[in-house]
């Protein structure tokens, strides 16, 4: 939206203005009214064009302005799709790779309510979601969080847990405490947290940094992820 207060009562606002002798006669209070009603027609279209261009109001061809501005082509999306790309790549645009960028954007784009930060070591992320993310959008989340995070910095893994019944032996949140294991009937305990890894594609060679070869015993994470047949 924007931060300008819009005013709705120009006519009102002049005739409150006008000195005392003048007020309720009827030509002069003619005259303020044509005046004040051009003015607030003028602010109307006005912000009927800002509103039309903002990113929460913007529809069609407007959002398709706002995409060539940020660099980001609509692919056929719908507007709710490509309204939260679009709030996706501005973030990109403008992260400085700090904690609160990262859970902002990942929050957004998988459209969780809680998320979890975790920094592990050797400069990765665990990011932690509410909401579970399809199978065939892991690929695009890690690749889009990657752009939001610090250089240097990968997500390694992505955890989606339950929201109202996760998996838990003990805990101290009194809102929620989760559950262990079920019972024969299966319906007692919690569920498991579904574990996302950002997989590095196996290559033996090229110029793709973004790739790797065959791990190794004291570090068999430094190698690529064969492809499925």
């Amino acid at each position: 939206m924007t931060d300008i207060t819009t005013i709705t009562n120009h006519v009102e606002r002049a005739l409150g203005r006008s000195a005392t002798q003048y007020r309720e006669k009827p030509r002069h209070e003619a005259f303020i009214e044509a005046f004040s009603n051009q003015v607030q027609d003028a602010e109307d279209a006005t912000f009927g064009m800002i509103d039309a261009r903002s990113l929460a109001l913007a529809e069609g061809a407007q959002l398709d302005g706002i995409g060539d501005i940020v660099g980001l082509e609509r692919a056929g999306k719908p507007d709710d799709e490509y309204r939260i790309l679009l709030l996706v790549k501005i973030g990109q645009n403008t992260s400085q790779g700090g904690p609160e960028k990262v859970i902002q954007i990942f929050k957004l784009l998988v459209q969780a309510d809680l998320v979890h930060y975790q920094n592990l070591e050797k400069a990765k992320i665990m990011l932690g979601s509410d909401t579970e993310i399809p199978a065939e959008d892991v690929e695009f989340v890690f690749r889009n969080m990657e752009l939001i995070a610090a250089g240097g910095v990968r997500i390694d893994h992505i955890v989606c847990f339950d929201p109202d019944e996760p998996f838990a032996f003990k805990g101290n949140n009194p809102e929620l405490a989760g559950a262990g294991w079920s019972d024969i009937t299966g319906t007692q305990g919690g569920k498991f947290a579904k574990l996302q890894r950002n997989k590095t594609p196996f290559a033996f060679d090229g110029t793709d940094v973004n790739v790797g070869g065959w791990g190794s015993l004291v570090d068999p994470i430094v190698g690529g992820t064969f492809v499925g047949i």
